[in-house]
């Protein structure tokens, strides 16, 4: 055979190798996006049973989740405040 001829069988193989690969990689791709997908609708499922579980309320719920955020200035996190509600809760049930 010819260096030519030889050459051309090698660059065909090489192509169906490559698409070959390249549809390996998108069948891979395509099911790292399923499993995003799942993983994030499990991750959905733990956090409202824990939510459930421990009967949080909606509305507190987005209250401390905003609290978790960087540089949140949430009530609740904040120990002296803290101790003041419960001064005031003290209060409130003496007067009572």
């Amino acid at each position: 055979m010819s260096r030519k001829k030889n050459n051309r069988i090698s660059l065909e193989k090489h192509r169906q190798e490559y698409k070959q690969n390249q549809a390996a990689i998108d069948r891979a791709l395509l099911r790292n996006a399923e499993l995003e997908r799942i993983m994030e609708q499990e991750e959905n499922f733990e956090i409202v049973s824990i939510v459930r579980k421990y009967e949080v309320p909606w509305d507190q719920l987005e209250l401390l989740m905003q609290g978790l955020l960087p540089n949140s200035k949430a009530p609740f996190l904040n120990p002296e405040d803290h101790s003041n509600n419960e001064e005031e809760t003290k209060n409130d049930s003496e007067q009572t």
